[in-house]
């Protein structure tokens, strides 16, 4: 398994070779020449790294070298620039795809940002310490608004199960008629929230009004773990909507504004988490925030 690495300041996708010394410019480039199970090492930039439509890193783990702060502008950044600007494949066999230490923002779509309609085997895709912000939804009612989804509604995605984790990421301002991930699969399929914080503002003129979108005759099993979940808009938030009928369990939150319709609690709160400094999106908590101490690491 190799390391690669990009830089958009320093690197060049013809010239460069993917070492730290002569890197490429852009992550497509690192993933066009590497194999599944590869690294590639994204450095931060005051610009943005971009992709094109249908643009495989199935079975990469893409990793910012620094964590992401927007306080200090510091992150390796993908920027939907406002636009359907198309999906990024999570294809391979058997493959785990993980991107940690990504600020993505600025995504607008009709259907879904990443795809996996021809991975095969299982499929485990993991987002560690990773910034979403200021994605726009449209839900069509078939499993392909949001985050994740099909690439049209006849897709069968031939994976035999697929597992989806969220770790300490940040979710900022989602928006439009969709959810963030709907789950309408005949496939094995979990998703897990572990130590995330979501944050929608009041000024939102979109609401979108569920986190997970699912359905009776899809019973996936959801789980939050140790999240933030501050919704000041004053529409209700769903974080499971559409009466599942898998497990859907919260243990050791702390929301604001959210039905909880269906879910098994266990030693959740409400109420403000009382953020450091969220006018400039720092989400760490005060010393006198109610959310403090109340996690379980063993989750």
């Amino acid at each position: 398994m190799a390391t690669w690495y990009v830089s958009l300041d320093t690197g060049n996708d013809t010239t460069g070779n993917g070492t730290v010394g002569n890197p490429y410019k852009q992550i497509t480039k690192a993933a066009s020449v590497g194999s599944q199970g590869d690294t590639i090492m994204v450095a931060s930039s005051a610009s943005t790294y971009t992709y094109s439509n249908g643009d495989n890193m199935g079975g990469y783990h893409i990793k910012g070298i620094d964590t992401p702060s927007l306080a200090s502008n510091t992150y390796a950044m993908i920027d939907g620039l406002n636009s359907t600007y198309g999906v990024i494949a999570l294809n391979g066999n058997d493959a785990t795809t993980t991107f940690e230490n990504i600020y993505m923002k600025n995504h607008v779509t009709t259907s879904k940002i990443f795809t996996i309609d021809t991975a095969t085997g299982y499929a485990i895709h993991k987002f560690v310490n990773c910034i979403f912000d200021k994605f726009t939804f449209t839900y069509d009612g078939n499993g392909r608004d949001g985050f994740f989804g099909k690439t049209s509604t006849s897709a069968t995605v031939p994976a035999t199960s697929i597992t989806i984790l969220f770790d300490g990421c940040t979710f900022i301002d989602f928006q439009g008629s969709g959810s963030l991930m709907a789950v309408y699969y005949t496939t094995t399929l979990s998703v897990t929230f572990r130590n995330c914080t979501f944050s929608y503002d009041s000024t939102i003129s979109t609401f979108s009004y569920a986190i997970i979108q699912g359905s009776p005759s899809y019973p996936k099993p959801v789980y939050f773990y140790n999240c933030v979940i501050d919704n000041r808009h004053a529409t209700t938030l769903y974080p499971y909507r559409g009466a599942p009928s898998g497990s859907f369990i919260m243990s050791n939150n702390i929301s604001r504004n959210l039905t909880t319709t269906n879910a098994t609690l266990t030693a959740n709160i409400t109420g403000d988490p009382l953020f450091v400094d969220l006018a400039n999106k720092n989400f760490r908590l005060k010393p006198t925030s109610p959310a403090r101490n109340i996690g379980d690491v063993s989750l």
